[in-house]
């Protein structure tokens, strides 16, 4: 598990992250989950949306990406 999680950390260059680019990273992933549970009310899922729609945003505003050619 720790090969895998070392893995990860080189891939996405993780600790060359600023604390607000791990902040938004974190918020994205997040709502992913709170999209999964929320499908109990119309509200529910409309604001889960919403907050998905508002990290990703943030994601691609503020999180530079290395893109591989």
């Amino acid at each position: 598990m720790n090969e895998l999680w070392q893995l990860w950390k080189k891939s996405v260059q993780w600790d060359s992250k600023t604390m607000k680019q791990k902040a938004i990273s974190v918020w994205f992933s997040v709502s992913f989950v709170l999209l999964g549970i929320s499908g109990g009310s119309l509200l529910a899922v409309s604001l889960a949306v919403v907050n998905l729609g508002a990290a990703a945003y943030s994601v691609v505003k503020y999180v530079p990406m290395n893109v591989e050619e």
